[in-house]
């Protein structure tokens, strides 16, 4: 455990100070836990989860944060050392760990079969509860400052071409109207991967993306390479990008926003932007939902999500997963200053959100729309990885698209196991 103390006294060290002794009943107890949230999600969990969790039962919950998180846990398994729970956001992985019996099934878990669609078809491999969700984000907003569309007499669009529209005159204003930042270490180019993801399920039926995801349909398809050239007609070739390309590449996720660098458009969740301190929400900063290709339509909602799935089975591990399920926990957890998910849970209304700017998505989020995972998230690591890099790729190079990236993209065997319906 040596290597990992580094990290951990750096994320608990206040947690850790908080339990000095076991609380009443409490049973003695450690566990490791391994998450890729990291800023005030990290603090807001630690605080307003873990310590509680710490003084009622006297065990003790170390906690690790990576960027990197399925590349540490391999790591941990190639050395008999995984953590004892992970919150894992690729459903490829969690799969791939149970198919290889390195996760262990949570079906007497409390709380394991409460979640509805689509969460309940996900949680699940050959009938068994492998992962129980914890968290989820709304990546299909497009962030804008309401001020600032007033002064410019620009209106909110209702439809992808009204988007592409409005982001031409932007540029014809002397504007650079899109924020795109794709720096995230190992991980970098996945914002764009989940644009793509936006266009294809604005543009075409839930099933075409159930097959891309499923690795049913070539990179080189009319959807998918649409899908491309439709992002690359909305970045104007990085003539709509703020800074152009080469900045995109090297600002860092969550750096760029559109409330205070100078861009007037960014797409993806609210824990991504940059909205500084004394910002306003509906004033400085507000959202629309990512437009159909279509009038009269509304476009699915892609979600991203944490599922924790349990790689060292013990009554601590299995009490700690089903505390995680609890509407409580969650409702402390959303409520916590800092705090920037959304919980799973019906049990979780929209009214319980402290901020207007999360009651909104909130509200969008139980409106009815379908809800459908990001694709990257399902399918298997390396070609998630292999779509990450297209997209550094093509922010390199844009003019290679369609003669070089995709096609080398092509040669990545894409077709896998066979995964549960993503779209709810």
């Amino acid at each position: 455990m040596s290597r990992r103390l580094a990290a951990i006294a750096a994320v608990a060290l206040a947690a850790a100070a908080a339990c000095s002794g076991p609380g009443a009943g409490a049973r003695s107890g450690h566990l490791t836990m391994l998450v890729a949230w990291g800023g005030n999600q990290l603090k807001s969990f630690s605080e307003a989860v873990v310590v509680p969790y710490e003084r009622r039962t006297g065990i003790q919950v170390d906690l690790e944060s990576t960027r990197a998180l399925t590349q540490e846990i391999d790591a941990d398994l190639r050395q008999s050392d995984p953590p004892d729970v992970a919150a894992l956001p690729s459903i490829g992985a969690i799969s791939q760990y149970a198919r290889t019996s390195r996760l262990y099934p949570l079906d007497g878990v409390a709380g394991a079969r409460g979640f509805g669609g689509p969460w309940s078809s996900l949680t699940r491999s050959a009938g068994r509860v492998y992962a129980i969700p914890v968290k989820i984000d709304v990546k299909s907003l497009v962030w804008y400052p309401p001020a600032a569309f007033r002064a410019g007499g620009h209106a909110v669009p209702a439809t992808w071409p009204q988007l592409l529209a409005l982001s031409s005159a932007m540029q014809r204003a002397g504007r650079q109207p899109w924020c795109l930042a794709v720096a995230s270490g190992a991980t970098s180019g996945w914002p764009g991967a989940d644009w793509l993801s936006d266009i294809l399920l604005s543009s075409y039926p839930a099933a075409v993306y159930q097959d891309w995801a499923a690795g049913k349909l070539p990179w080189t398809s009319g959807p998918v390479q649409q899908s491309w050239l439709a992002w690359d007609k909305a970045l104007d070739g990085g003539g709509a990008v703020f800074g152009g390309h080469a900045a995109a590449l090297t600002a860092k996720v969550g750096t760029i926003g559109p409330a205070s660098s100078g861009c007037l458009l960014s797409r993806g969740t609210l824990v991504d932007q940059d909205f500084a301190v004394g910002t306003r929400y509906g004033t400085d900063y507000a959202f629309f939902p990512f437009p159909p290709g279509r009038p009269g339509s509304a476009s699915p909602l892609q979600v991203g999500a944490d599922f924790v799935g349990m790689f060292r089975d013990s009554p601590a591990a299995r009490d700690f997963i089903g505390y995680l399920t609890q509407p409580a926990t969650q409702r402390a957890w959303i409520d916590y200053p800092g705090s920037s998910g959304f919980s799973p849970s019906s049990a979780v209304p929209p009214g319980a959100y402290p901020d207007p700017a999360r009651r909104d998505i909130a509200k969008l989020l139980t409106s009815g729309r379908r809800l459908c995972l990001s694709a990257s998230d399902v399918m298997p690591s390396d070609v998630s990885t292999a779509l990450d890099n297209a997209v550094l790729a093509y922010l390199t190079v844009p003019g290679a698209l369609t003669s070089k990236i995709l096609p080398t993209l092509a040669t990545v065997p894409a077709e896998h196991a066979p995964i549960p319906a993503i779209c709810g």
